[in-house]
């Protein structure tokens, strides 16, 4: 919540909204991408938010709970858009390829943590093994913490 914001109570509307004026500034066949994780609303919930549909994405994270889309506003003035007819399984592959290299790169070359946030993990880290040395009771949550820190620090040798 802290790093990405909360949703309210009012969250279908203020998707609405959000979806709305996205597509009210894009240009006529300008694409837009969008990332929902679905760990406490359902994807299905926040595609109803709006009229429009994906033209294809997928699924990401350890738990697959993470989706990439991207959807692309039509042109009201033309009498067939591109994503009609013939034209459609070409511009969704181009637009794949074209998002594919920037996925591939990060999944080779994650980005490194700053010096800030590993020193972070090392405090932390430091704090929960004092807990153990000194027979205090450890939390599940504290535990977890323990498990993502040696994770990190696993995907962070070369």
């Amino acid at each position: 919540a802290a790093k990405y914001g909360k949703l309210g109570d009012a969250w279908e509307a203020d998707l609405r909204q959000g979806f709305a004026e996205c597509f009210r500034v894009l240009r006529p066949l300008g694409c837009l991408v969008f990332q929902w994780n679905e760990t406490r609303i359902p994807l299905r919930d926040v595609l109803a938010c709006t009229e429009h549909k994906p033209l294809f994405g997928h699924r990401v994270g350890r738990l697959n709970r993470t989706h990439w889309m991207t959807f692309m506003k039509p042109d009201q003035n033309a009498k067939e858009t591109p994503m009609d007819g013939k034209w459609k399984w070409p511009l969704v592959a181009l637009l794949y390829l074209l998002t594919l290299p920037g996925m591939l790169w990060r999944k080779l070359f994650p980005p490194k943590p700053s010096p800030m946030a590993e020193y972070l993990q090392a405090q932390q880290k430091r704090a929960l093994q004092k807990r153990q040395w000194n027979g205090l009771p450890v939390t599940p949550e504290e535990e977890e913490a323990w498990r993502e820190l040696e994770e990190k620090q696993k995907r962070s040798l070369p």
